[in-house]
């Protein structure tokens, strides 16, 4: 899924753009580098990802989380109401899944069968159905959807 989300052998403008694989231990790096040689025999140019070891992790500014959902004012201001503080909204699995459906992942079927586990106002959901889930595959075109990945909170 990695290969397939996003072009590894693309040049990145600035390093916050890089495709990297940050791995915890050397079982890790050793399945990541079998699998970019897979990816590499797989294509006829350079991958540019890189593999490196984690070492800790920063949180971006909060304007920077939930690019998609940061549209949509109104289900923001729900969400900060059920996450009032930055690292909670950033955490919140029901924002990620909310913010890839309004970046057009996942179908219409999967925001159906998930919308009452999200716990928002009745506003809320009707939004999503009305505004956003017609952007999104019914899930019977043979279009396969962009995944979503994560399980709710």
């Amino acid at each position: 899924m990695f290969w397939k989300a996003h072009d590894p052998c693309e040049t990145p403008s600035s390093a916050q753009y890089q495709s990297l694989i940050l791995t915890h231990n050397s079982t890790q790096e050793e399945l990541v580098r079998g699998s970019l040689k897979a990816e590499k025999a797989k294509r006829d140019t350079e991958i540019k990802t890189q593999v490196a070891q984690f070492h800790s992790f920063t949180y971006a500014e909060n304007h920077h989380q939930k690019f998609r959902l940061r549209r949509h004012k109104n289900l923001l201001e729900v969400l900060a109401t059920i996450y009032p503080n930055g690292k909670e909204f950033a955490d919140s699995t029901v924002a990620m899944r909310i913010n890839a459906f309004c970046g057009g992942c996942g179908t219409l079927k999967d925001l159906k069968s998930e919308i009452e586990q999200y716990d928002l106002p009745e506003s809320a959901q009707d939004y999503l159905l009305q505004q956003i889930g017609p952007t999104l595959g019914p899930n019977t075109s043979g279009r396969k959807p962009r995944s979503l990945g994560g399980a709710i909170d």
